[in-house]
């Protein structure tokens, strides 16, 4: 029944796939299909989880558990260790190439401050609720069901808390058999509206994160299991596999956290290993670990060195030191959260964050496999220690280690120099800027003598046959020459268009921009283009159009320094502010 249902998901979600890339756009209604799924998978996972360790923490002797939860701590120490290796290796794969940074919007965007209080502390449990706060849920149901084990005549309410989980447990799985047509909704969504161009300049730190992930969801974590456990490297990965598929699709770890728990159990149950104190111990072991840092969370900060890399920016030792202390901690927010930290933690530019956003159509859904993998590994070890299965063989963990390091040098070594090619390719857009050419009919030049002429009307230039156009070198984006030497530009275009409407030829009339009123008065040009703005001492001198574009001024500044210069109250508090202003534009 379960190799049944793992076909039919895999269907669903490359049926989804070709339907997303046939339909594009179009797909975007399918979109519903995947949200409702996932609604319906959330909504039984909070109670599941508080309830689950109500009852087992509830009815658990505190002194026999006490083996688990330290085991787990170490476990979860050493995954720790190993996310922050891997993150000071895997920058060592970044190309050495020259890079250089850029504008975003994200500069002048208003982030919501990173709140541990209520993603924590449950202050109001049923706004934790609705919030999907799942730590503070957590901690609240841990508080609690410490305190049912301390009370007298809990039996009746464990019992009843056991009863609820299993119901919603059940209730869990039969929504685990529309898998198939919620996965099918969120592919065709997903591979129909998300622009994949957009992930080019964002390549390598794909890769290199997707090729880490991999190694240790498929080598690492499966061998060191193995190689402390007498459970087999074959089950490890091929119990949880119709899990890790769905949470893949979904982006979500804790809608599965009820099928986890099932997997473990299943798991030690193919080696007659099941039983009750094994079940409590996987239904409270899961939830526990779950707020905690997990290896997909820890290793994704590696965009932090990206971002560097990126920014044409090299991190020293001490840098490096201060990144790895602090990361630890950011972890335990989601990266959306805590990336924007880091960044300004290190001085790095904060408009990188926005590649970020971008990468997360793809890493957001590699990460979640990761730290599902993580969770699993970590129960079944504890699980493993306090039914005295853990057995340290320390040739096999070094050649868990081995293997590992062998297949990242293998993979990524190859594809550093071919990475570093096509990143510069995306990267650097300049010379694909200046080879563009026209989109709209080039209409004839007018090289003829520059003739002084105030027009008395519009007739008067469509008499004379050309429109004199003034404009500024270099004007990029508005006017500017490409490769060949011809005009090109925003206004080029526009103005071929007005002559090409008029039937008249263009004459194009270099002005300084300091000299546009005068040239104009005079009747050496007809227009003046080149992204004029409207000044206020250009008011009385010049007549302007109706503007077509519409710009925010602001200041240029190092990035660390920009929430000095968020208001204007800031900036008048600036002693000796002292402001550069080019000259030639205004």
């Amino acid at each position: 029944m379960k190799s049944k249902l793992g076909i039919q998901i895999l269907v669903g979600l490359f049926a989804g796939i070709i339907v997303g890339i046939f339909l594009g756009e179009y797909a975007e209604p399918l979109g519903y299909i995947g949200d409702a799924f996932i609604g319906l998978m959330q909504m039984t996972v909070l109670p599941y989880i508080m309830v689950s360790l109500l009852a087992n923490l509830g009815k658990l002797k505190l002194d026999e558990s006490k083996p688990l939860i330290v085991s787990g701590i170490v476990i979860q120490l050493v995954f720790m260790v190993i996310g922050l290796l891997m993150i000071q290796l895997l920058p060592t794969f970044f190309p050495a190439v020259e890079s250089s940074s850029f504008f975003s919007t994200s500069l002048i965007q208003e982030r919501s401050p990173l709140n541990l209080i209520e993603i924590y502390i449950p202050s109001n449990l049923f706004g934790s609720m609705a919030a999907n706060a799942v730590p503070a849920v957590v901690l609240f149901s841990i508080i609690v069901g410490i305190s049912l084990n301390l009370v007298q005549g809990n039996h009746g309410l464990i019992n009843a808390f056991d009863v609820m989980a299993e119901a919603l447990n059940k209730a869990n799985k039969l929504i685990v058999k529309l898998t198939p047509v919620g996965l099918f909704g969120i592919a065709a969504h997903t591979t129909g509206t998300v622009a994949f161009s957009e992930l080019s300049l964002l390549q390598v730190y794909i890769i290199v994160y997707c090729v880490a992930v991999l190694v240790m969801v498929i080598i690492l974590l499966p061998l060191i299991v193995s190689a402390v456990t007498p459970i087999k490297y074959t089950d490890f990965l091929s119990v949880p596999r119709n899990t890790l598929i769905t949470i893949f699709a979904t982006g979500k770890i804790v809608i599965l956290l009820p099928q986890l728990i099932e997997d473990t159990k299943s798991l030690f149950e193919k080696y007659k290993k099941r039983t009750k104190q094994t079940e409590s111990a996987a239904e409270l072991m899961l939830p526990l670990a779950y707020p905690f840092p997990n290896l997909g969370t820890l290793v994704i900060m590696i965009f932090v060195p990206f971002a560097a890399w990126f920014g044409g920016v090299s991190l020293g030792l001490a840098e490096k030191l201060q990144f790895s202390g602090s990361v630890i901690l950011s972890s335990f927010v989601a990266p959306i959260t805590g990336i924007p930290f880091l960044l300004d933690l290190m001085k790095l530019p904060n408009d990188s964050f926005q590649l970020f956003v971008i990468s997360t159509v793809i890493t957001d859904r590699v990460r979640v496999v990761l730290g599902a993998m993580h969770l699993f590994a970590l129960t079944v070890m504890a699980i493993a220690y306090t039914e005295g299965m853990l057995r340290l063989n320390w040739l096999k963990i070094c050649r868990a280690f081995a293997f590992s390091l062998a297949a990242l040098f293998l993979i990524l070594l190859p594809l550093r120099s071919q990475l570093g090619k096509s990143f510069m390719e995306a990267h650097n857009q300049y010379q694909s800027f200046v080879e563009m050419d026209m989109v709209s009919t080039r209409v004839p030049v007018h090289e003829g003598p520059l003739i002084d002429q105030v027009p008395n009307n519009i007739s008067d230039i469509i008499q004379r046959g050309y429109l004199r156009v003034g404009y500024n070198k270099d004007a990029l984006p508005f006017v500017f020459n490409n490769v060949e030497g011809s005009k090109v530009g925003f206004d080029v275009e526009l103005m071929n268009n007005l002559a090409d409407e008029l039937e008249i030829a263009i004459q194009w009339v270099e002005i300084p921009r300091d000299r546009i009123s005068n040239h104009l008065n005079a009747g050496k040009a007809d227009l003046f283009v080149s992204g004029l703005p409207i000044l206020l001492d250009d008011i009385g001198r010049l007549e302007f159009t109706i503007p077509y574009a519409n710009h925010t001024m602001s200041f240029v500044t190092h990035d660390a320094n920009r929430d000095q210069f968020q208001t204007l109250e800031q900036v008048r508090k600036i002693k000796d502010l002292k402001l550069a202003v080019p000259g030639s534009h205004f």
